[in-house]
């Protein structure tokens, strides 16, 4: 496999679910990110939970602007499963885009920089990143066990004899 003789510098390593041997999960001094994709069945996506992984990545349109169904992708997969959603996506990512994504469940944005101009396309990212809204972490409703009252016992009737 290609990442066997990788050096210990990397940290995370994206696999392919057809390609990837399972014996190479047990390698522990990576990460792993498993590529999925969107046409993936529900069941599928879900199955992703009982894997040994540290994240997802979906893949968006390359350089081609977000649409409204990479959008409904995030959401789904984040929703059908447990592990960080990473998000393949444009460079020239816009902040109320990132605004949105972080709404549909992503937790991270994989792109490549441009090679000119770096350190401004740093600069410019890093704004946009602050500019996010606090997330406000969803908690579970507190459901309190239901208090067992003793119903109330019925009025002992009073036995009428006839005359």
């Amino acid at each position: 496999h290609p990442y066997r003789n990788q050096p210990t510098g990397m940290v995370f390593v994206v696999v392919e679910a057809a390609t990837t041997p399972v014996a190479l999960l047990q390698e522990k001094r990576l990460g792993w990110v498993l590529a999925v994709d969107s046409s993936w069945p529900d069941s599928q996506v879900r199955a992703v939970n009982a894997l040994p992984l540290d994240a997802v990545l979906l893949r968006a349109g390359g350089e081609e602007p977000l649409a409204l169904a990479h959008l409904l992708a995030c959401w789904r997969i984040s929703h059908l499963q447990r592990k960080p959603l990473l998000l393949a996506a444009s460079a020239k990512m816009e902040a109320a885009e990132l605004r949105r994504l972080v709404e549909m469940g992503v937790n991270g944005i994989v792109v490549k920089p441009p090679a000119a101009e770096l350190a401004a396309w740093l600069q410019d990212l890093r704004r946009a990143v602050d500019a996010l809204p606090q997330l406000k972490r969803e908690t579970a409703p507190v459901t309190m066990p239901p208090v067992e009252r003793p119903l109330p016992s019925a009025p002992e009737e009073e036995e009428n004899s006839l005359p």
